[in-house]
Order: structure tokens, then sequence, then C-alpha cells
């Protein structure tokens, strides 16, 4: 993973090439910001649902304060957080809604290309 100080005061973990469940749950458990946006969790298979399921359950358990969903695979479970179909949707959405002060995990699977969202933050 890359840290990043962005121009909006953002202090951002990029890990935007590699996202399975170990990983994941790894790098939520040991992060200490407030502000988490996470890419779905490819070639998982039949514990696809199970998996992103998990990590949603995580995330409500830690009470994070700010999450931010990207991927068709959040959007399957039952959550309490904004979840987006792809890269370009979350984009939109933090171009209405500017993220700044925050430090920020962003995380997910390579074909997801969260590195978009880099710009924006």
């Amino acid at each position: 993973s890359q840290l990043v100080h962005s121009s909006r005061g953002n202090t951002i973990t990029v890990d935007a090439y590699n996202a399975n469940p170990t990983s994941m749950q790894a790098a939520i458990n040991a992060f200490n910001g407030d502000t988490f946006i996470l890419g779905a969790m490819r070639e998982l298979g039949d514990y696809s649902h199970l998996e992103h399921q998990n990590i949603v359950n995580m995330l409500a358990e830690r009470k994070a304060p700010t999450v931010l969903l990207v991927g068709e695979e959040y959007a399957k479970t039952t959550s309490p957080y904004l979840v987006f179909p792809n890269v370009d949707a979350l984009c939109s959405y933090l171009q209405e809604h500017s993220v700044s002060g925050a430090t920020i995990l962003l995380k997910g699977s390579r074909s997801n290309q969260m590195e978009k969202a880099l710009p924006l933050l």
C-alpha cells in the first residue's frame, strides 16, 4: 500500500491492486482512520456474498464513521452504507460531497480501478 497526502488535507492509504478477504480484514483491523472507501473483492466464487457481508459486518462492529462501498457484490449485502455500482458512480458522488481533513483507507481489487477516485480525495 501507499500513503498519499492530498491537497484537501486528507491522508490516504491506497491499495488499489489487491483485495481478498484476508488482506481486506487485515487492512480494516490495522487502520486507525475515519473513512473507508472499499471496492469489491473479485474472484471469490461461491463465497463472494458471505465474504462481502463479513466486511460490512466488521465495519459496522467498528462503528466506522464514513464508509463508501463500490461494486455489485456489496449491493447484495445487508448494509447500512452507501454502495455505488462502480468507481465512476463513486467519483460522481465525491464531486458533490467533498471529503477533507480525513484519514482514508482506499482499497479494492484491481478491476475496480479505485485509484480513479484519488484526484477527488
